[in-house]
């Protein structure tokens, strides 16, 4: 299906939320003195950081590829010109 207009602002909402939680596990790290806590903190935050890198990527990906033929296909439906359009969306002369 085709991605809405403010998908950008979607998928950095989302990337947002696993760094404001990292944010609060570092301070919560910070202010402890076992050091196993403190690197199991440290762990939990790298982890949360990989979400939220995966998250913007996906999206920044996502928003830049324009080509997705799924979208350019139903703008063509919804505009009433897929009539002779095989299966492999190559327009057919013959109109099958």
């Amino acid at each position: 299906m085709c991605m809405p207009k403010g998908l950008s602002t979607f998928f950095l909402m989302h990337a947002i939320v696993p760094l404001v939680v990292s944010f609060f596990v570092l301070f919560v790290v910070s202010k402890t003195d076992k050091q196993g806590l403190k690197v199991f903190g440290l762990v939990i935050a790298v982890i949360l950081w990989v979400i939220a890198a995966l998250i913007f990527s996906f999206g920044l990906c996502s928003t830049m590829n324009k080509s997705m033929p799924m979208c350019s296909m139903m703008s063509m439906m919804q505009k009433g010109q897929m009539q002779n359009i095989d299966q492999q969306g190559v327009k057919c002369p013959m109109g099958k």
